[in-house]
């Protein structure tokens, strides 16, 4: 397996190129294809592994979370958990079937509001980052070329990414930043309506070859400043961690 770490974003300091008219879906495609191709990365079926998700203070929880791409069946078992309902002791899973969100603790059916609400966010929030490029290329979004811009001597062409009236759960918006040398989505800015979440974060991205298709297996993600990316390198950073990752149809 290879890790291929994203260009660095060290400085706040960014210069727009001069602007030259894309076509934007093409580039998403392009990007797409430079990761395996969204063919191939369906023709997998599904997908298991460890999930570390830590807050820079050192507290985290760890789930091994299994997904099936057809459906979008979707089930984590929690190991550790110090952010996710901490005051809930026991065996923590939860699963989403493609229409429903149900949570249970040591085997029981957890049925208070706040868990299922944040569980069904969870459930499909978790699958959306593991295949987000590749879902990108679904019905019913909207791409709007936003121009060059270099950061850190790394040249990047931007696409706006919105949604249709009745996809998706909720209209957040994504400004993907596509390294014009490797093709590849450096970094995004997007919001997180659920949670009224309207001014940018900035999540870069490390990718990892496995089984010819590159995956976001290292992921991170900070307040921005602005949606040119502008952040505080030495900020407080999430960390969102993927390993022992491993293709196929672990859910008949």
């Amino acid at each position: 397996m290879k890790l291929f770490a994203a260009a660095p974003l060290f400085f706040l300091s960014a210069t727009l190129l001069t602007a030259e008219e894309w076509e934007p879906k093409p580039l998403i495609e392009e990007a797409v294809e430079a990761m395996g191709g969204r063919a191939a990365f369906y023709a997998k079926q599904g997908v298991r592994y460890t999930y570390t998700y830590r807050k820079s203070d050192g507290k985290k929880d760890v789930s091994i979370e299994t997904y099936r791409f057809g459906d979008e069946f979707s089930k984590a078992r929690y190991s550790h958990r110090d952010l996710l309902f901490p005051e809930m002791k026991g065996e923590l899973v939860q699963i989403f079937d493609g229409k429903f969100t149900r949570t249970f603790l040591d085997g029981n059916s957890v049925k208070k509001e706040d868990v299922a609400q944040r569980s069904d966010f969870l459930r499909k929030t978790n699958f959306y980052w593991f295949a987000m490029m590749f879902k990108l290329l679904d019905p019913g979004l909207i791409y709007t070329y936003q121009g060059n811009q270099e950061i850190d001597g790394v040249k990047y062409r931007k696409v706006d990414i919105s949604f249709e009236d009745g996809v998706g759960d909720v209209k957040d918006t994504y400004l993907v930043f596509i390294n014009e040398d490797t093709k590849l989505i450096d970094f995004f800015l997007f919001t997180v309506m659920d949670f009224g979440i309207e001014d940018p974060l900035l999540m870069k991205v490390g990718y990892e070859e496995i089984d010819g298709i590159l995956l976001p297996t290292k992921r991170k993600y900070i307040q921005a400043e602005d949606w040119r990316a502008t952040h505080d390198p030495d900020g407080d950073w999430v960390y969102e961690i993927s390993t022992d990752v491993e293709f196929g149809n672990f859910i008949q």
